[in-house]
């Protein structure tokens, strides 16, 4: 998903545990931030996502016993069924409001130790932290700012 540079200072101060969504001076923004970090999320959950091995079941026997067992396991191959069905983009939305609804990091902590400690609460939102969070915090491209070519222009004129 290619995530525009706009997006990407929207998406940085909401995955900073310090801030979230309250550092957003326009509610609607932090909605916008919110919607895109959640597809961003789903994004990278289809891409995760391997197809499982399909099941083998048993038929029915003749016994009343063997009948008996086969229909629990009737049920439960429906429940193991069941649990293999993923829908991304509500993995996603769970994975983001679980985030957001979690405390506060206190301002003066790390945000990338808050991440690395929670890597297993929020495994997708935890790879888009280290994507976005170890962003300079600049707007000025890094060759503008250790570039000695303008410094050699000026003295010349």
């Amino acid at each position: 998903m290619v995530v525009f540079p706009l997006y990407q200072g929207l998406l940085l101060t909401l995955l900073d545990p310090r801030f979230k969504n309250v550092a957003f001076g326009n509610p609607a923004k932090a909605l916008d931030a919110e919607k895109h970090i959640t597809l961003e999320c789903a994004s990278l959950m289809r891409s995760n996502t391997t197809p499982e091995p399909q099941m083998s079941t048993s038929g029915p026997s003749s016994t009343p016993v063997e009948t008996q067992d086969s229909l629990w396991e009737h049920f439960d191959n429906r429940i193991r069924e069941t649990q293999m069905i993923h829908n991304p983009t509500a993995d996603a939305t769970v994975e983001v409001k679980k985030y957001l609804s979690d405390a506060f990091l206190p301002r003066t902590h790390d945000p990338l130790t808050y991440w690395k400690e929670r890597a297993v609460i929020f495994p997708h939102l935890y790879v888009l932290a280290k994507k976005y969070l170890c962003m300079p915090a600049t707007s000025v491209p890094c060759e503008r700012i250790f570039s000695k070519a303008g410094e050699i222009i000026c003295k010349k004129k």
